[in-house]
Parts: C-alpha cells; sequence; structure tokens
C-alpha cells in the first residue's frame, strides 16, 4: 500500500482540487475557472479554462470548452477533428 504525500503535491493548498499526475501535469480544478494543469514546478503549465478535462495519453488530452470536445497536447495547443479528421 501507499504511504505519505507524493512530494510533487506539496505545493498544492491553494487549489479547489488536485486530481491527478500523467505525463509530468497534474490535472486540476478550480471553482468558477474550470480544468487546467500543472507542471510537477507547481506552476500553471495549461491554464484553468476547461469544463471538462480528461488525464493526458501518449501526449494527449481530450477537453470539453463551451459544448466542443477536442483534444490538447502537453503544451495546450487545441488539436480540433470534424468527422474524425483534422481541421
Amino acid at each position: 500500500p501507499r504511504t505519505g504525500r507524493d512530494p510533487r503535491m506539496k505545493w498544492v493548498t491553494s487549489w479547489s482540487f488536485l486530481l491527478s499526475f500523467s505525463e509530468n501535469l497534474c490535472r486540476i480544478a478550480i471553482k468558477n475557472k474550470g480544468y487546467g494543469f500543472l507542471g510537477t514546478n507547481g506552476n500553471i503549465a495549461i491554464p484553468p479554462k476547461y469544463n471538462k478535462a480528461d488525464d493526458f495519453i501518449n501526449g494527449f488530452a481530450c477537453v470539453e470548452q463551451d459544448g466542443e470536445v477536442f483534444f490538447i497536447d502537453i503544451k495546450g495547443n487545441e488539436i480540433h477533428l470534424k468527422n474524425g479528421k483534422l481541421l
């Protein structure tokens, strides 16, 4: 069993919800702002602006913003699809 605290989480006291680390980014949720991601240094890597966000897998995370579902990469670049094809 896992015991103790994850040392990467020592700086999270000001966040509403710290959800999970994947690919060195931590998914966060901040009340009245949305979901975003922190880097392992505790700085915001991708601003909290999404209505929903999944963890990163193979460099991409699925997010939702204003009813639109699309992907972002680990730098926050948006990848939009239409009928399964890149726009």
